[in-house]
């Protein structure tokens, strides 16, 4: 019960986003609830994490887009198997130890820096990092059981760290600052790297992730020798096969809306690229200046006579797809 409005718990799990609780102390008669397994309390203006202290059975709990800004309190949660805590204020990772069953910890959204305060955490699974200011992958090494790891949209120059990490197969580095693809050869059983949207000029060790199935490298520097090495390695063709399926999706889509009109809007095709907006911006004023666009208020204009030229442009990145399969292995 909160503020004499009562809850029905079904099937072990208590609901109880968006209802303005500031503090999870006034919440009345948690200890009556021995069996709860599944506690939400997102989108609410909880500081403090506190008064959780009952919930022995306690297996998952939701503690997103509050005011939190300390990981605290948790330590009578044996059982907790997934953490949520993404959207809140949290600086720094800590107060985790006793959380030895942890499986799933999602600090997504948050203002941390560093990687530290996860040893503990040896049966942890996934981890998501997301929207954070982290500079350096560290602090990972007993994590041997980790699966999936995203870092997105952080301040990571250097692919490390991450030898220890055998058992990952899913590796998330998108929207960073790399600018070389290295530091991923003893990951054998890695099926998922998506590293687009970075700096990346150089690939090297990539024949080694025999496991490799999805690659994505869309928005970065890398010379078109290297692409048409990549899509020369019948390996790799089916690595990058469901990211260029994507891309071809969008360019479709792309291809109809000019087709429509010779106005199309900013926000709709940066939404149809998927790209960040300050790379959107960049590339709307190389658009611009290469095939003759202007830019009205929020839409681009066509100039109809370079549109070709300017739907190959878009191709190009993914060509590496259309080219004859070889066997042999260029890195």
């Amino acid at each position: 019960m909160y503020k004499s409005k009562k809850f029905d718990i079904k099937d072990e799990m208590l609901d109880l986003s968006s209802e303005g609780i500031q503090d999870i102390k006034d919440i009345k008669g948690f200890y009556k609830v021995k069996n709860l397994k599944t506690l939400i309390l997102k989108n609410n203006k909880i500081s403090v994490i506190r008064g959780l202290e009952s919930l022995k059975n306690l297996e998952t709990l939701y503690l997103s887009r509050n005011e939190i800004s300390e990981i605290e309190g948790l330590d009578s949660l044996k059982r907790l198997k997934y953490l949520h805590l993404d959207f809140n204020n949290i600086s720094g990772i800590k107060g985790l130890d006793e959380l030895r069953n942890l499986e799933v910890l999602n600090l997504s959204s948050n203002k941390i820096t560093q990687l530290k305060g996860l040893s503990g955490l040896k049966n942890l699974r996934n981890l998501f990092l997301n929207h954070n200011r982290i500079y350096e992958i560290e602090g990972l090494e007993q994590l041997k059981k980790l699966n999936g790891l995203y870092l997105y949209n952080n301040q990571i120059t250097e692919i490390k760290g991450l030898d220890s990490l055998v058992n990952l197969k899913a590796l998330g580095l998108g929207h960073n600052s790399i600018s070389r693809i290295s530091g991923l050869d003893i990951l054998k059983n890695l099926k998922d790297l998506r590293l687009g949207d970075n700096l990346i000029t150089e690939i090297e060790g990539l024949d080694k992730l025999v496991r490799l199935r999805n690659i994505e490298l869309h928005e970065n520097h890398i010379p078109q020798e290297l692409l048409d090495k990549l899509g020369r390695a019948s390996r790799f063709v089916e690595y990058c096969r469901m990211s260029n399926e994507r891309e071809r999706d969008r360019l479709e889509t792309i291809a109809r809306m000019i087709k429509v009109s010779s106005k199309v809007k900013l926000d709709m095709l940066q939404h149809v690229l998927d790209m960040s907006k300050s790379a959107f911006s960049k590339k709307v004023l190389d658009w611009a200046e290469e095939f003759g666009f202007t830019i009205d208020g929020d839409y681009l204009v066509l100039n109809n006579g370079s549109v070709a030229n300017f739907i190959e442009a878009l191709e190009k990145p993914f060509s590496i797809m259309k080219r004859e399969e070889r066997t042999d292995y260029l890195f």
